[in-house]
């Protein structure tokens, strides 16, 4: 299935060689909703599109300098790396069956999914907790979604303590915040992203 593509930006680059495209895409077959479908952002110039990022930052189509970007996502590289190492160790694998034993002495599917939600697991409908619980078992679905971030919480519940462990976690879970947060772009936002925006032009 293809797309059908409504010019939205054209706009000259930095250096004005080249320019900046945003193109409105929608599915290209008969029932298709005109009111749904997504951006493509590009930069069509060689030389600025090593030197910076276009993409949407809320509403707007932004200009990020790629240096920051990509010291960004290699940190994030390195906290992911840094997550699974901690979850891997054979402590913190200890904790995870002391947890999911502690789980399966819990009498009801309704108690079972409380604990996991606060523990901060997600969980589905009490129906749907009952399906999976049933098929495979409360070990697999805790092992399923588990991450380094549930530790601190798990260890409430196990009424342990590790205060090193703890400590770096909420290091991570702080710094993992501070790069969520948007990158300043370089200027004044491109353009606007929204449907309202393509279809009064």
């Amino acid at each position: 299935m293809g797309l059908d593509r409504t010019e939205h930006i054209r706009k000259p680059c930095p250096c004005g060689q080249g320019q900046l495209e945003v193109d409105w895409c929608t599915p290209d077959h008969p029932y298709a909703d005109p009111t749904s479908g997504n951006f493509q952002l590009a930069i069509r110039c060689a030389r600025c599109s090593q030197e910076y990022v276009f993409t949407d930052q809320g509403t707007h189509a932004v200009l990020l300098q790629k240096t920051e970007v990509d010291a960004r996502d290699r940190e994030e590289s390195q906290i992911n790396k840094r997550e699974k190492q901690l979850a891997e160790r054979n402590q913190v694998q200890e904790y995870l069956a002391q947890f999911v034993e502690r789980l399966q002495w819990v009498p009801t599917a309704v108690g079972k999914r409380q604990l996991l939600k606060a523990t901060g697991f997600y969980v589905q409908s009490i129906g749907t907790f009952r399906k999976d619980l049933a098929q495979r078992g409360i070990g697999d679905m805790v092992r399923g979604q588990f991450s380094i971030s549930h530790v601190p919480r798990m260890l409430l519940v196990l009424a342990r303590q590790d205060k090193e462990l703890v400590e770096e976690i909420k290091q991570m879970e702080q710094r993992k915040e501070e790069l969520n947060r948007p990158l300043t772009p370089v200027g004044e936002p491109i353009g606007e992203l929204t449907r309202e925006a393509v279809y009064s032009e």
